[in-house]
């Protein structure tokens, strides 16, 4: 009895002493060139904060999510105002994208996005330039 009651305290102080383990953060923020940048990898429904280490997220680093073919859905958040070129290309997933109303530049997305049937843009968006090329399902801009 004595053993397990030592044991026992042994798990316990060992429990008490380990660091919590926080989750690593899946995003991170260029304060320097004002954009967000993804930490890793990402799959399923991700949506992308408003707001990361304090700033607001208004751009989203060229390419982020290149060849992500995890990701099945995209939903932007409402402080975002450019979606840099792209962003969103190459992911086989990709099946939902929610743009955001007060999104007002649209890069070159949505390239070889072959899941994707339809797409609704806002109509905040002022400059669209090169979006929409070679996604053989897009039906519905």
């Amino acid at each position: 009895m004595t053993k397990r009651i030592i044991g026992l305290f042994l798990a316990l102080l060992l429990l008490a002493c380990m660091p919590a383990l926080a989750e690593e953060p899946k995003w991170s923020y260029d304060a320097g060139n004002m954009y967000l940048i993804p930490a890793e990898n990402l799959s399923g429904d991700v949506t992308i904060p408003s707001e990361v280490d304090g700033y607001l997220v208004n751009a989203i680093e060229d390419n982020a999510f290149y060849e992500q073919h995890e990701i099945t859905s995209l939903t932007m958040p409402d402080s975002l105002r450019a979606l840099k070129g792209g962003v969103i290309s190459s992911m086989d997933s990709l099946t939902q994208v929610t743009l955001n109303d007060g999104l007002e530049y649209l890069g070159s997305n949505f390239s070889s996005c072959n899941a994707l049937t339809s797409v609704t843009v806002p109509a905040s968006v002022r400059i669209v330039e090169g979006a929409f090329s070679n996604c053989a399902n897009l039906k519905e801009i």
